[in-house]
């Protein structure tokens, strides 16, 4: 009759943390004891978590359960001290440190690259990114051939540059001598182009 029926545990509410049992609606009662359990605990996706300054989220943190950077952030290059003739790469804030490598947080400089002979190391090299020649290296005049009438500068393995202006100095040797004037003896190694360079009084 009526009066018999039980009353079932899916109408039952359970106290705060806990949950109706599965099977609720099939099983007789009207207390917490038979009808609840605990609530399972609340996963914490790291999708939430946010990562100190010199971290970043995993990319697959929507799919990682945890509360802390350890579980959640990757260690980017930030403070990452790059070792000598490196330094650090552009956007270092998005870049994650790759096991302790330097290449992944730096980037090689000037600074150590050996040029070939004839050629120098740029000025600021330790600034100029790059380990090839093209990038690191200006030609000298060390290498330059000066036409008939000019020699090479003194200087020419530390001058940059590759042209005659640049590179050679004129010599007497082209000079033409007033009336009553001689070009010296030693015109063609010896720079100038003017009579009171060039030339002796016959």
């Amino acid at each position: 009759t009526a009066c018999c029926l039980k009353e079932k545990c899916n109408i039952f509410s359970c106290p705060a943390g806990d949950v109706l049992r599965v099977g609720a609606d099939s099983m007789e009662g009207y207390d917490a004891a038979i009808c609840c359990e605990a609530a399972p605990p609340v996963t914490k996706l790291c999708t939430g978590f946010t990562c100190p300054a010199d971290m970043i989220l995993r990319d697959n943190a929507a799919s990682i359960e945890g509360e802390d950077a350890a579980a959640c952030c990757l260690q980017t290059c930030t403070t990452f001290s790059c070792p000598g003739g490196m330094v650090l790469r552009d956007g270092v804030e998005k870049i994650t440190v790759a096991d302790g490598d330097a290449s992944a947080c730096c980037m090689q400089t000037c600074a150590g690259f050996t040029c070939p002979t004839g050629k120098v190391v740029r000025d600021g090299a330790s600034f100029i990114t790059g380990s090839d020649e093209a990038t690191c290296c200006l030609q000298t005049c060390s290498g330059f051939t000066c036409p008939t009438g000019s020699v090479l500068r003194a200087n020419e393995a530390s001058i940059t540059g590759f042209d005659e202006a640049t590179c050679c100095l004129t010599t007497c040797s082209g000079f033409t001598c007033p009336v009553g004037k001689t070009l010296r003896s030693d015109a063609a190694s010896f720079t100038g182009s003017d009579e009171a360079t060039c030339c002796s009084q016959t």
